[in-house]
């Protein structure tokens, strides 16, 4: 069975989504994350070669990263980009492997050995220090991936149940709470209403029985007229605003995925909504406020123009 991507992505909550192809035959699709150019999918084609794939707002272009295996870590900071594949290896084991770009993902170039077992999340904090995360393991390197340390931090390492996300030099766990600034020599814990999944100047999303909200300052805020079933994807905030994706179900291999803006803190919401069909959505909103929501399903790339 040929699996596709589905890339969603909205500049307003006012306007339609729209649609174009990824010239990418077979796209699986594992991975997103946001360039200043916009936004990068990380996967594995047809042929079982690493890819990822970019969008410019104009043209959609595709490198590959070695030969066999898949993208299992993406991150970025401003047009820089870095890649984590796992490589399969002549004894049946696997490896997985670092790539930079220096061009918001049109070319890459290999780094070096990632010496863990397995890795699913990745975060730049600087360009020349990284995070990864993975199941038991946290590490972090401050020579673009030419060694390696363990950092130790509270609780078991799980990287299906938390979220490693990196805001103004401040590394956070989310899911419950610990952040550091002063690279895992200490940590502090924070309580919320629930676990959250992200966090970005000070707001953090999550989930209550209730149904998705966030929490500023302390004080937590159920999002408004979700359907049963919603689930929280991501934020960004800056300022003013917060804008925040939501997922739903709606059947068998169905989700229906909603923007919801504020430009008030939170005072009052405008809300977009499109159907996706799509089996593990990944999501992202970058820094101009476009949302990106990628999906296996179809093997179109969908925007939203302005």
């Amino acid at each position: 069975m040929t699996w596709f991507a589905t890339l969603l992505l909205a500049c307003s909550a006012s306007t339609g989504w729209q649609a174009t192809p990824i010239p990418v035959d077979g796209f699986e699709a594992r991975q997103s994350a946001v360039s200043a150019s916009g936004p990068l999918v990380g996967g594995k084609d047809s042929r079982n070669l690493p890819v990822v794939v970019r969008f410019d707002g104009k043209e959609v272009e595709s490198a590959s990263l070695g030969t066999d295996g898949f993208v299992t870590a993406l991150a970025t900071l401003g047009d820089s980009a870095w890649a984590i594949v796992r490589h399969p290896t002549a004894r049946s084991d696997e490896r997985l492997v670092l790539y930079r770009s220096n061009d918001a993902g049109a070319t890459w170039r290999e780094v070096g050995r990632v010496p863990f077992s397995s890795v699913t999340q990745l975060a730049a904090r600087s360009s020349a220090e990284l995070w990864v995360l993975g199941p038991h393991t946290l590490a972090r390197t401050t020579d673009t991936g030419a060694s390696w340390q363990p950092v130790a931090a509270p609780g078991d390492r799980n990287s299906l149940t938390e979220h490693l996300v990196v805001v103004d030099g401040t590394v956070a766990l989310l899911g419950p709470t610990t952040l550091t600034s002063d690279d895992g020599a200490s940590w502090s814990s924070q309580t919320h209403d629930a676990n959250p999944v992200g966090w970005s100047n000070g707001v953090y999303l999550g989930s209550t029985d209730a149904g998705p909200g966030y929490s500023r300052d302390g004080t937590w805020h159920t999002l408004p007229d979700l359907p049963a079933g919603a689930r929280p994807l991501t934020l960004r905030a800056s300022g003013d605003y917060i804008d925040v994706l939501i997922g739903a179900p709606t059947g068998p291999s169905q989700h229906r995925v909603t923007l919801l803006r504020s430009d008030d803190q939170g005072a009052h919401w405008t809300s977009s909504s499109v159907a996706a069909q799509t089996f593990d959505p990944t999501w992202a909103i970058g820094p101009d406020r476009t949302a990106y929501v990628l999906g296996l399903g179809f093997k179109t790339l969908e925007w939203n123009h302005p």
